[in-house]
C-alpha cells in the first residue's frame, strides 16, 4: 500500500510540474510517428482489446523540437481519456479511437477564429473517439487541473491539465471538437523545426539523399495493428506492392493465395499462432528466391528457439526507423540471386 501510494504521489507529482511548466525537458529532433510506434504496444495494453485503434499517418512528416518523454504523456493521456469516453457508452456503439499525423500550416483566418493560436508551419496530432461526447459547459472546463468526470477514485483531474500545459510550454495549441452522443476530437499543434529555421534550412533538408524504394511484392507479417500500418504506409510510399497479414496462419493462406510472386517477406519474430521463424520455413517452398527480413524487440528463446542464428542483415531491431527498414529492404532485394 506504501508503495502504491508513493507511485501514485511520484506521478502526481510530475503532472503538476508539467502543467505549471517546471518540469525539467530535454528537447530532442523527433518524429512523432516512431514515437506512436514505440508506444503501440503499451498502448493496446492500456486501451484494451475491445476498442479498435485505427491510424491514419502521414509518410512525408517533418521533425519537431520536442521532449520524447512529453510527447509520450500527451499520447497516452489522450488515448487514456478516449478509452474512458467509450467504456462509458452502449455495447453497440462503435468502439474506435483514431490517430492521426499530418503538416498544416496556420494562416490569419484560422489564427483569427482561435484565440491563443499562432501563423505557422505545425505537426497537427489528431486522437478522435468514439465515446460519449462533451457538452459545451464540460467543455469550458476541461483543462482545469482537478476538473474530473470521472467517479470518485478514478482519476486525477490532472490528464488533460498535463496536455494543456505541455503544449503551451512548447509554444503549441490545442483544440478540441466534440459532439454529445458521438464523440471527442483533440488537436495538437506542435511547431516545425522549420518554423524556427532560416529559409535555406528547408532546401538543404531536400537535398539529402532518400533511401531507395522499389517496385516488388513484400509479405508484411505484424500482429500490432499501429506497427503494420505506418510501416506499410511507408513501403507503399516506396513504391512496393504491400500484402498485409496479422499472423502467420493468415501470412501462409495470403502467400498461397497471391495471384503474384512474393519478392520479400518482413515478419515479426513472435506472434500468436505461429512464429516468424516458422512462417519463413513454411513459405520458402512456394518462393525459392523470396527474401526474409525479422524484427523483435525481444532477444529470448521465444524469438531465436532452437534454430541457428539469423545473420545479422536479416534482422532489425523494434523500434526500428522507416528509412532504415527501407534500406535494409533494398539491400536484401539487390542482393538476391535469382
Amino acid at each position: 500500500a506504501i508503495e502504491k501510494a508513493s507511485e501514485k504521489a511520484k506521478q502526481l507529482t510530475y503532472q503538476l510540474l508539467a502543467f505549471s511548466r517546471k518540469q525539467r525537458i530535454s528537447p530532442t529532433k523527433l518524429i512523432v510517428n516512431n514515437v506512436i510506434q514505440e508506444l503501440s504496444k503499451m498502448l493496446r495494453r492500456l486501451i484494451g482489446e475491445d476498442i479498435t485503434i485505427n491510424t491514419s499517418l502521414s509518410g512525408k512528416l517533418v521533425p519537431i523540437q520536442a521532449d520524447q518523454g512529453q510527447i509520450e504523456q500527451i499520447i497516452i493521456n489522450l488515448m487514456v481519456n478516449a478509452a474512458d469516453a467509450i467504456s462509458d457508452c452502449s455495447a453497440t456503439k462503435p468502439k474506435i479511437i483514431t490517430i492521426s499525423t499530418s503538416n498544416i500550416t496556420l494562416d490569419y483566418d484560422f489564427t483569427s477564429t482561435h484565440p491563443g493560436s499562432k501563423v505557422g508551419m505545425y505537426l497537427l496530432l489528431e486522437i478522435a473517439d468514439t465515446g460519449k461526447g462533451m457538452d459545451k459547459k464540460t467543455m469550458e472546463h476541461i483543462f482545469e487541473p482537478f476538473y474530473t468526470t470521472k467517479a470518485q477514485g478514478k482519476g486525477t483531474g490532472l490528464g488533460l491539465a498535463t496536455v494543456y500545459g505541455i503544449v503551451k510550454q512548447n509554444n503549441g495549441y490545442i483544440d478540441v471538437d466534440s459532439v454529445p452522443g458521438k464523440g471527442t476530437t483533440f488537436k495538437i499543434y506542435w511547431p516545425r523545426i522549420e518554423a524556427f529555421q532560416e529559409e535555406t534550412a528547408p532546401q538543404e533538408e531536400d537535398r539529402r539523399p532518400q533511401p531507395a524504394g522499389g517496385s516488388e511484392v513484400i509479405l508484411l507479417v505484424e500482429d500490432d495493428s499501429i506497427i503494420r500500418n505506418i510501416t506499410c504506409k511507408h513501403l507503399q510510399q516506396a513504391g512496393y506492392t504491400v500484402i498485409e497479414a496479422d499472423n502467420g496462419a493468415d501470412a501462409l493462406e495470403k502467400a498461397e493465395k497471391a495471384p503474384t510472386s512474393i519478392d520479400l517477406l518482413f515478419t515479426d519474430m513472435v506472434m500468436p499462432v505461429m512464429s516468424g521463424r516458422e512462417l519463413a520455413k513454411k513459405i520458402a517452398p512456394l518462393y525459392p528466391t523470396i527474401e526474409i527480413l525479422y524484427t523483435s524487440g525481444y532477444f529470448d528463446d521465444r524469438a531465436w528457439g532452437n534454430d541457428s542464428p539469423i545473420p545479422e542483415e536479416k534482422f532489425i531491431d523494434k523500434p526500428y526507423d522507416q528509412n532504415e527498414l527501407l534500406k535494409r529492404i533494398r539491400q536484401l532485394l539487390d542482393s538476391r540471386k535469382i
